[in-house]
Formats: structure tokens, C-alpha cells, sequence
């Protein structure tokens, strides 16, 4: 995949291609007449309406395209933001993750979405939140500065998928759809603000489990997910994007 060319002096949303274990079903997908693999989901809709979003409701000087790397390019460095989507197979080399964990430690920001349930964050927290045993995931109170920074939210809102939205009315994707075992409909009906934390309190990573923020941004075609879902998603993703 070719990047196009960018603005050094503005914002880039950075996409992380990543591999994936599994067939059919679990490392890739099939959707909407092709095949997806899972670090892809959503890309490019989700990051081409967010571009919009951010260019008409801020100030913020932002590339019109958003690029793909790979935890081990040079040009990680000169991002201060990346973004992981459906993370629930995914699979980490050695040298990726002593790459995130060097970008983290430098200062950089990574937000995780789009997993659910309990196997799929066990999956994400093998990948990442064991890169350094004095790093810690800890839950994410509603009076965090992170949910005040742009908008000021009583909560990290729940954005279900739209597919399954549309077919069954609920906030959350059914458990079945997601690698076992989930935890039934309690382990993908409430949303967890997660953050990974150094020694010394600093934020480097969020998760947002349980949600599809990538599905809010991108899929903006229907009445009532537009009244109910988009208002909250792009006032949580501008704050996660601080």
C-alpha cells in the first residue's frame, strides 16, 4: 500500500496494519462483496469521515488522507497518534512490539477499538499491555481528563456496529459474532474505557472494549444511528485524539 504525500505540520490519522491468526472468520472477512482483512476494518470510510469531521467542527490543520504503517516503519516516529481496530486476532512479532513499545515510551499515543468481549481483550492485552510488566491497564474514570479535553462527557458512549444495529435494535454486537469465549451478552453489552499507564501516571493507550467507534465514523447512512450514536461518537473520538 502507497501513502500519499503529506503535510509534515499537520495532524495525520495513522492506521496500523498488523497480521492477524486464524481462517475464515477470525484473521479475515468477508463484507460487503470483498474480503477484509481484520486490521483494515472500516478503512478508509472511517478516517476519510473523521478528516471531515475534524476539518469542519475544528481549527486543526489535518492531511485529507490518512495512511497505513506498520509498527516497525521508520515513519512511526514522526506521528504522535496511531490507531488499532478489531484487535481481537491479532498477533504482534518481537520486533513490533519492542517498536511500540519504544514509540510508546517516546511519547506516542495509541487507540485500540473495536474488540468485545473476554477472549478478544485477552488477545489485545497479550499483544500489548504485557509489553512492560510496570505498565498498567486500569479502567478509566468518567471525570478523566481525557473525556473533559474537547467536549465535556458524562461517559464514554457505546456505538454498536451497524449491521447488527439494524437487525437487532440493541447498543452492542451480539457475542456469537466474536472469538469465544465472550462472556455471553454481559461480557459485549457495557462499554470499558481502558488506559495503559506508566509508573508515573502518564496516559500512552486507550481501549475503547466493547465498542465501534471505526463503524460510527464510517457507516453514517442510517436516520436513527445518525440521532442516537454519531453526536456522542465524534465528541468521545476528538477527546481520545486530545
Amino acid at each position: 500500500m502507497t501513502n500519499p504525500a503529506q503535510d509534515a505540520d499537520a495532524f495525520t490519522f495513522v492506521r496500523i496494519k498488523y497480521d492477524s491468526t486464524g481462517g475464515y472468520g477470525e484473521s479475515w472477512y468477508r463484507h460487503e462483496g470483498r474480503d477484509w482483512d481484520r486490521w483494515e476494518t472500516d478503512y478508509p470510510r472511517a478516517e476519510m469521515n473523521l478528516i471531515l469531521r475534524l476539518t469542519e467542527l475544528t481549527s486543526v490543520r489535518v492531511n485529507p488522507e490518512p495512511i497505513v504503517l506498520r509498527l516497525t516503519d521508520t515513519e512511526l516516529f514522526d506521528h504522535p497518534f496511531i490507531f488499532m481496530s478489531d484487535v481481537g486476532w491479532m498477533q504482534l512479532s518481537a520486533m513490533e512490539r519492542l517498536a511500540l513499545e519504544r514509540y510508546l515510551s517516546a511519547g506516542g499515543f495509541l487507540w485500540i477499538d473495536d474488540f468485545w468481549g473476554e477472549a478478544e481483550w485477552k488477545n489485545m492485552d497479550r499483544n500489548i499491555g504485557s509489553l512492560r510488566t510496570d505498565w498498567k491497564w486500569k479502567a478509566i474514570p468518567n471525570d478523566h481528563a481525557i473525556l473533559q479535553t474537547v467536549y465535556r462527557l458524562k461517559e464514554c458512549p457505546q456505538v454498536p456496529a451497524r449491521i447488527f444495529f439494524v437487525q437487532t435494535g440493541r447498543n452492542w454486537d451480539p457475542p456469537e459474532v466474536h472469538r469465544g469465549p465472550t462472556g455471553g451478552v454481559e461480557g459485549v453489552r457495557h462499554v470499558r474505557l481502558m488506559g495503559l499507564f506508566d509508573t508515573r501516571g502518564r496516559l500512552m493507550a486507550v481501549a475503547t472494549h466493547t465498542r465501534t467507534a471505526g463503524s460510527g465514523k464510517a457507516n453514517q447512512r442510517n436516520s436513527l444511528i445518525d440521532s442516537l450514536y454519531i453526536p456522542m461518537q465524534w465528541r468521545s473520538t476528538f477527546c481520545f485524539m486530545r
